[in-house]
């Protein structure tokens, strides 16, 4: 028995020397779940307490865990490397580099705007640092696109045409709009909605600071968004204009 289990420990850490994914991952580090069919676990924080097993699963202790979960203090459950995402606090520092996967970091002030905003991702089947294009149709219908699908020039032979209320990209660049919408909660350039998904695919900072004053100082985000002329182009990709004119 002790033989095989050597053998089976030996052959998971050759996978992650030799490039396997799970290397990213070890014990001691705090993670965020997501991606679960069992939702009640997704948006969790855990600490890894068990290394990766031949079939890719890590033993995770549950991390403030309540009744509600219905878990005693000392069960720990098993989860796929895939449904797990490291936060980047300080006891994890060490372990970064610049190699690291963007897709599995979470910042810990970005999880916990996320969890105050109760999103709950259910699956996301975009692949890392991805080029898109994204029409909004109607608040929470978005179609993506590949990077050039849904362009100025080509919009009005799109099917969708009459339908798309404006189109950006995975930057933030607004390409096409004609909401004229200026309301951080209503659909358009600056809609909350427009942020949340391009902090789940594309994990980009101006998503995370949009969300952030969208939580914590909403009214001053307005207010910026109120005063903005729109020179520089529109949406939060301008953020830096955004509150040079508030300030002005």
């Amino acid at each position: 028995d002790f033989c095989k289990q050597f053998l089976e420990a030996a052959a998971v850490r050759y996978n992650q020397i030799h490039g396997h994914e799970d290397f990213i991952f070890d014990v001691g580090q705090t993670i965020i779940l997501h991606g679960l069919t069992n939702s009640k676990y997704n948006g969790q924080r855990g600490k890894i307490v068990c290394p990766g097993d031949k079939e890719g699963r890590w033993g995770v202790q549950l991390i403030n865990q309540t009744k509600a979960l219905q878990l005693e203090d000392s069960e720990n459950i098993w989860v796929h490397a895939e449904n797990m995402q490291l936060v980047v606090g300080a006891e994890n520092a060490t372990d970064l580099n610049k190699n690291f996967p963007r897709h599995r970091l979470a910042s810990i002030e970005s999880a916990d705007t996320m969890a105050q905003l109760d999103i709950n991702l259910k699956h996301n089947y975009v692949r890392q640092n991805p080029q898109y294009t994204l029409a909004a149709l109607r608040e929470g219908v978005y179609v993506i696109g590949m990077k050039d699908q849904f362009n100025i020039h080509d919009l009005k032979f799109n099917p969708l045409s009459e339908h798309i209320q404006y189109v950006a990209d995975e930057m933030g660049f607004v390409l096409f709009d004609k909401t004229g919408s200026k309301n951080v909660d209503i659909l358009g350039p600056y809609f909350i909605e427009q942020y949340i998904l391009m902090e789940v695919i594309s994990k980009l900072e101006v998503a995370q600071n949009v969300l952030k004053y969208y939580v914590n100082h909403k009214d001053k985000l307005q207010r910026s968004v109120d005063a903005y002329d729109e020179t520089q182009g529109k949406g939060f990709i301008c953020w830096r204009f955004l509150f040079q004119n508030r300030k002005a």
